[in-house]
């Protein structure tokens, strides 16, 4: 079986949503120590019953699963789950969507009836291993429409675009689209100072993004930016984003920019620690704005490994409430002082490359690593 880690990397139920009392939120978020102390991280939260509803609806669905029913030896319980029949990968995708149909559905019977104001939501699950891929449809419908005059800026945790991703935000750029993407630097990312192997992982996802920026560059679409400059949003190109908070630096090591190393212990009166978490999709055109979030990071992994659901929210006038708080909420991570616009000149800096021999955090075998890992990351 190995350990729970271990297992947790062949695949885990990555959702994060709450209901209670009529309100429903979607998040990014574990709600863990550094979510309330020093994480930068994205949710959706709405006073609306009939969408709690759903998301319930979705609990008990996941709740009802074979995978939810399995625990370590010698774990105590609070009660014991009723029989669940055994299912086959594409029996068990067919029942989660089936069943969350079934919630729309009611749900949308019991909200009250649409007024010039409402605002259209819709979740979609993604699992490819069980063979769910409706955020990955929705996504790619998406992308494949963007052209000439759409601002479409997607952020994540952990980039590591599988190459359809990356192709289908190219032809997007190359048809006059201006697209950005955001993801935590490598100051910034959740696994540094990590113990044993992830502690790899934040130079394995920079390398990652450098594989994502060589691969634009190939395309012709890769924006390169000046020294100094702000995270620009440029039609034709695709800009990469790095979050790294001001604060970053009382705590990476300085191996070059942006520098990968162990963090060192806080001291007992400095700053916490700030790490970015948050994803999510804003696409914006011809007067309207659409966004989808959840819990994918929109790669490898979120496609194909992990059970996702991802809320849909629009398309709303971008003069609306709705629309004004969500082109606010993306500027103020893409335009604020912790965006910090990347290229290859950047991403190839001595500081963002392994440096040492058999080092988990800085090592050569992390090169190796994130190819051959990469499906699982």
């Amino acid at each position: 079986m190995g350990s729970g880690r271990l297992r947790e990397s062949a695949g885990t139920q990555h959702i994060k949503a709450y209901a209670a009392d009529g309100w429903a939120c979607v998040a990014g978020a574990n709600l863990s120590t550094d979510y309330f102390t020093g994480r930068q991280d994205r949710y959706l939260v709405t006073d609306s019953p009939p969408l709690a509803g759903v998301y319930h609806a979705a609990a008990r669905l996941l709740a009802a699963s074979p995978a939810a029913h399995t625990r370590e030896a010698g774990a105590t319980v609070t009660h014991e789950p009723a029989a669940v029949e055994q299912l086959t990968p594409g029996e068990e995708g067919r029942r989660l969507q089936t069943g969350l149909a079934a919630a729309l559905e009611a749900a949308c019977g019991e909200a009250a009836p649409q007024s010039e104001g409402a605002v259209p939501v819709s979740l979609a699950w993604q699992c490819g291993m069980l063979g769910l891929r409706d955020d990955q449809a929705r996504l790619e419908a998406v992308l494949a429409a963007a052209g000439e005059g759409w601002r479409v800026d997607v952020a994540t945790g952990y980039c590591n675009m599988p190459d359809h991703m990356v192709g289908l935000l190219a032809a997007a750029a190359r048809r006059g689209a201006a697209i950005r993407v955001l993801t935590a630097s490598p100051a910034a990312n959740g696994f540094l100072g990590a113990r044993s192997i992830p502690a790899a992982l934040p130079l394995a996802y920079s390398l990652l993004l450098r594989a994502v920026a060589r691969r634009l560059s190939a395309m012709g679409v890769l924006y390169a930016p000046s020294d100094d400059e702000p995270a620009a949003s440029v039609p034709g190109r695709v800009s990469l984003v790095e979050w790294t908070h001001p604060l970053d630096h009382h705590w990476a090591e300085p191996r070059g920019a942006a520098g990968i190393g162990t963090r060192p212990p806080p001291d007992a009166d400095g700053p916490a620690r700030r790490t970015f978490h948050g994803k999510g999709l804003w696409v914006e055109r011809g007067g309207e704005v659409l966004t989808a979030g959840g819990s994918s990071n929109f790669g490898c992994r979120s496609f194909d490994v992990d059970v996702e659901l991802q809320t849909w929210v629009g398309p709303v006038a971008a003069e609306s409430a709705t629309g004004t708080s969500l082109l606010a909420e993306r500027d103020a991570l893409f335009a604020g002082e912790a965006a910090v616009p990347v290229g290859l000149r950047e991403l190839e800096q001595p500081g963002r490359l392994p440096s040492t021999l058999s080092q988990y955090d800085t090592g050569q075998w992390v090169r190796a690593g994130a190819v051959l890992v990469r499906q699982w990351m």
